[in-house]
């Protein structure tokens, strides 16, 4: 008996590769997905990278000095300061590099910003439970377990908003896609006698 044959998950890219594109439909099909994903950086948005990156330039030297200076704080507190000031790094590296190229790549970009605060947080979380285990005061220890939470909570917002963001820009990539079917197979409506 004859087995099917396998579905390629990737059956609809195939299907699309093997059609003829009017190389102006292509064009104008790129150029309009360079446009969604490439936005260039507005006045405000500018201001608003600008402004982080001096506050991040800030934290970063402030957290630095701290973790460096206290020396009786416990280790855990050191850590935690040092984990901020390399946070606040990271956030600067990130804001100068679209600050240099001008524009904001809605995919890339993002992704960026929202899987740092939570890789942050959740390397901040397990040094707040380990710290928690070394108290002896319950209260103490189950108000920096909550504060914990709270802080893992808004870090899961910004991924659940990113990944409603990616869904977003998927299915307004397939659109673009469907509308250059469509006119490419308006153009060849049009040619036949």
């Amino acid at each position: 008996m004859n087995e099917p044959t396998p579905r390629h998950e990737n059956f609809a890219d195939q299907l699309i590769a093997a059609q003829r594109v009017e190389p102006t439909l292509r064009q104008r099909y790129e150029q309009e997905i360079k446009a969604m994903l490439e936005q260039p950086l507005s006045r405000t948005r500018k201001t608003s990278f600008v402004l982080s990156t001096i506050i991040c330039s800030v934290m970063m030297v402030m957290l630095t000095i701290a973790a460096l200076s206290s020396h009786r704080a416990p280790i855990g507190v050191r850590i935690g300061l040092g984990l901020g000031a390399v946070y606040a790094a990271g956030w600067l590296i990130m804001t100068i590099r679209i600050l240099r190229r001008g524009t904001f790549n809605v995919r890339s970009d993002s992704k960026a910003f929202s899987a740092w605060p939570w890789i942050f947080t959740v390397a901040l979380v397990t040094l707040m439970l380990l710290m928690t285990g070394q108290h002896a005061d319950s209260v103490r220890s189950v108000w920096m377990l909550l504060y914990a939470l709270t802080f893992l909570l808004m870090a899961s917002m910004f991924l659940i908003l990113n990944w409603i963001s990616d869904a977003r820009l998927k299915v307004e990539e397939r659109l673009l896609e469907v509308q250059l079917r469509i006119a490419e197979l308006a153009e060849e409506v049009k040619k036949r006698p």
